[in-house]
């Protein structure tokens, strides 16, 4: 969310498709395709762009036991997958160009 153009571009390289910056932004509505789901499309369906958005949970790791048991569970299996992230670092200096 910090850096979507960088972030994007990497994308795109990494799986062949060409990267078009107007598509970082598009018109706030709702999707046809989302109807069925539209509560997990809430958020996307009122922006215009890729921005973020703080959040206050009334649950989190640091005030539930199940979800700090959930969390220590799977951190190895997302700190395995963060090692394998996108370099966007080549992109990032491409954007401020």
């Amino acid at each position: 969310m910090a850096r979507p153009e960088a972030t994007m571009a990497a994308y795109c390289a990494a799986v062949g498709l060409p990267f078009i910056p107007r598509a970082l932004t598009w018109q706030p509505g709702e999707r046809p395709e989302w109807r069925r789901s539209a509560r997990w499309h809430a958020d996307v369906s009122a922006s215009s762009g890729f921005e973020r958005r703080e959040r206050v949970y009334p649950h989190t790791v640091e005030n539930s036991r199940d979800l700090a048991r959930f969390a220590a569970h799977h951190r190895p299996f997302y700190e395995r997958l963060y090692a394998q992230r996108l370099d966007v670092t080549p992109w990032e200096h491409a954007e401020s160009s």
